[in-house]
């Protein structure tokens, strides 16, 4: 009974990130137009600037922090982007919160799953900020997991939205990049 109790208090702040991983970064080129695809996805009418989350400034402050801190120019908040994230965290909470990446998405993605807490802007960029301490930018590799923070901190990105969806039990934070990074065999910045 002990060592349920204290699975169960383990499980409670258990965080899970998806990496972005070659086969999805793979699926990323430069030649695409991104801003046409995003506007032939987002069919909503009603405008998403009306109802923009009040956490999305600290969302957008946390990723400039990290982005300050490599001399990379500061990120945009895009309503539009936030939308085509909301998306997709609706789905994946519809399958009961399956984490997995968008197919053929035109724009970088960073997801991040939690259990039985509400987790803030500033902990959810942080945790895939502090992916730094496996990410070695002389020889532009990770001996982890990086793919999150080099994402943050890819200097050709220019904008940002994310979108969260809870239930009492689990979250799902889903935050699209444009124009994306992460290209094999180049550095973030």
């Amino acid at each position: 009974m002990l060592r349920k109790k204290k699975l169960l208090k383990l499980a409670s702040f258990l965080v899970f990130s998806v990496a972005v991983t070659a086969s999805s970064v793979a699926l990323a080129s430069r030649d695409h137009t991104s801003r046409e695809a995003l506007e032939t996805s987002v069919s909503q009418v009603e405008s998403y600037a009306l109802k923009r989350p009040d956490w999305s400034q600290d969302m957008l402050d946390v990723h400039n922090q990290w982005r300050r801190k490599v001399g990379v120019p500061a990120l945009t908040w895009s309503d539009d982007l936030a939308q085509h994230a909301q998306e997709w965290a609706n789905q994946l909470a519809n399958e009961n919160f399956k984490l997995y990446h968008r197919p053929n998405n035109p724009f970088g993605e960073n997801l991040t799953w939690a259990a039985h807490q509400q987790l803030t802007p500033l902990q959810v960029v942080n945790s895939w900020g502090e992916e730094v301490a496996q990410y070695d930018y002389d020889s532009n590799s990770c001996s982890g997991v990086c793919g999150h923070y080099t994402q943050i901190v890819w200097q050709e990105t220019t904008e940002v939205g994310c979108a969260v969806v809870r239930s009492q039990q689990q979250e799902i934070w889903v935050c699209n990049y444009n124009p994306p990074g992460n290209y094999v065999g180049v550095k973030p910045y």
